[in-house]
């Protein structure tokens, strides 16, 4: 009798082993039709490079658990795909199956939290496989094709091996321990681009011509940027031995990461927006963000216009004149400066054929349409033998302007006369940068004694020359408080009482005790005396003034008896 019960129990232990195989609690890496993942499964795949599962956030109890793919056995945890990001498990009830119409699902007391949305079909061969690239796809067997995969639906990590389409974006968590949908999304935009939206504004772009980031460079592998794919099988999936993602973060940065083995953790290789000279019209329209000036005083104005809001700097910037440009206008000519992609190309042989282009439509179309700028490219800079060379025509209102930065052009923009040449023999615009009266960039414009600045016409850098010789770069003026800043390195004593590197007048440190914030010094300048001239006929749009003899043995308008000198409005007023 005793014989009897054990083969009795050892018989009902074999029949009960088929119902335990339809929970997976074991690390097998498929998922058949009859079988389901509980809280406590999970699928990994062959080589035991990702983990499928339940899972909580960092810093989130139990309560909320979701369906997700890690990778398997690494701290800390990576997750790199979620299903149910909107609606999560309430507890450790939560089940992950193929459903009885083919869909693979995430079900909570008998309600989907989330399915993979195809037709319904009556097929019980429906096979989800873990593949070693992280990729979860659903085949069926019958029909060896692949019905659905992770990589064609991600949420907010692009891995080796996924092919990167108009029909794929990638959607940040909305923090680190929330995986729903955030307001970053990462995706191609329009003529071979790559965006980041902030809640569908455009944040963040970039083009794949070739000269972006590496960002750029990881999508156009072999592996990644193929734009006839559909042939190829989701099974065929390789693996990768070396573990990269790019991420869409909460905070609106695309990055891309590296596994170090030896210091087991992520390494940053390359991020973008790189700075904030990198969103997309960071400083507005007709601003100019400078990269060397990140931490500093980033937004300015070009040559010409004026601060939409003089109290909140990135809001934009208006020309000074706001009437239709006349004939009377001009361009100036920057170098490296990236700027938004252009409203026309056009065919143009030479330079002077380009700008001609800009100059008409804004004579002839003023004030429907106007030219705010051109830029020429020669067959030359591309190395063709063949072909127009290149001009472009900005219509619209320019944006995305970042100066000192990489990858920049040469830009063209067209101005009034008036708008940016001042009065009292103020010299040219120096690239991004007015020059107001007094300081002088040469002997034949400003005041004399404030010839202390140096522009390269070349490159529209601007530097100030100190009493012993070295140059230093400006990277600021501001004519309404009459300081500017210049950039100075490690070696710069603020203290040293050097007096070849002390600026002697009419400039001083605007500070009582000089200091360096982020590698630059603030500078000022005494306002302007009378100006100079070498003969009567010189202060004759100078009333109430007569060209006479200094104490220094210089010439200048002084003003007349009973009249005083005005620097603020330059003139001599009654008084």
């Amino acid at each position: 009798m005793r014989s009897e019960e054990v083969v009795l129990s050892f018989s009902l232990l074999l029949l009960s082993v088929p119902l335990l195989c339809f929970q997976i609690c074991l690390g097998v890496d498929t998922l058949k039709g009859t079988q389901s993942i509980t809280d406590s499964g999970k699928l990994v795949s062959s080589n035991a490079t990702f983990e499928l599962g339940f899972f909580s956030p960092p810093g989130v109890s139990g309560e909320k658990r979701y369906l997700g793919i890690w990778y398997h056995k690494l701290e800390p945890q990576t997750v790199v795909w979620v299903a149910n990001r909107d609606d999560p498990v309430a507890d450790s009830s939560g089940v992950f199956r193929i459903a009885e119409d083919g869909n693979v699902v995430v079900e909570y007391a008998s309600k989907s939290l989330w399915s993979s949305k195809l037709e319904p079909s009556s097929s019980t061969n429906r096979t989800l496989k873990l593949l070693d690239s992280g990729n979860l796809v659903l085949t069926d067997d019958s029909e060896t094709r692949c019905l659905w995969e992770s990589f064609k639906n991600p949420t907010d990590t692009f891995l080796l091996g996924m092919k990167m389409d108009a029909t794929l974006s990638l959607t940040c968590w909305r923090d680190p321990a929330d995986p729903a949908p955030g307001s970053f999304t990462f995706k191609m935009g329009h003529r071979e681009t790559l965006v980041v939206e902030n809640q569908s504004q455009l944040y963040w772009t970039e083009s794949l011509d070739g000269s972006g980031t590496k960002i750029s460079g990881f999508l156009g592998s072999d592996t990644s940027l193929l734009k006839n794919s559909s042939n190829l099988s989701c099974l065929s999936s390789k693996p990768y031995n070396k573990k990269e993602r790019l991420l869409m973060n909460s905070s609106g940065e695309i990055q891309l990461l590296k596994w170090d083995e030896d210091d087991r953790q992520w390494d940053k290789k390359s991020s973008e927006p790189a700075s904030m000279c990198d969103v997309y019209d960071h400083c507005g329209s007709f601003g100019i963000c400078d990269a060397n000036n990140l931490n500093f005083l980033t937004c300015k104005c070009l040559p010409g216009f004026r601060p939409r809001d003089e109290e909140i700097r990135g809001q934009g910037c208006v020309r000074k004149s706001t009437s239709c440009i006349d004939t009377n206008v001009t361009f100036l000519n920057l170098t490296n400066i990236k700027v938004r992609d252009p409203d026309e190309m056009h065919g143009s042989e030479t330079e002077a054929d380009c700008e001609s282009l800009c100059r008409n439509i804004t004579i002839t179309k003023c004030p429907q349409s106007q030219c705010q700028a051109y830029s020429y490219s020669s067959r030359a800079e591309f190395g063709r033998d063949d072909g127009n060379s290149t001009c472009k025509i900005w219509r619209g209102n320019l944006s995305t302007l970042v100066v000192n930065g990489i990858g920049g052009r040469n830009l063209s923009v067209l101005f009034k006369r008036s708008d940016i040449e001042a009065t009292a023999k103020s010299c040219d615009p120096c690239g991004t940068y007015e020059i107001p009266y007094p300081l002088s960039t040469g002997p034949n414009c400003g005041d004399p004694t404030y010839n202390k600045f140096n522009c390269n016409e070349l490159t529209g850098n601007l530097t100030f020359t100190m009493p012993g010789g070295n140059s230093y770069e400006v990277t600021w003026i501001d004519e309404d408080k009459r300081v500017f800043y210049i950039k100075v390195d490690d070696s710069y004593s603020c203290g040293s009482r050097n007096q070849n590197k002390t600026p002697k007048l009419p400039f001083s440190l605007a500070e009582p005790e000089c200091s360096k914030i982020d590698g630059m010094i603030k500078m000022k300048w005494a306002a302007a005396p009378e100006p100079p001239c070498r003969k009567p006929p010189d202060c004759e749009n100078r009333p109430h003034s007569t060209c006479m003899v200094t104490s220094d043995g210089g010439h200048r308008c002084l003003c007349d008896s009973h009249y005083k000198w005005n620097p603020t409005v330059m003139i001599c007023a009654k008084g």
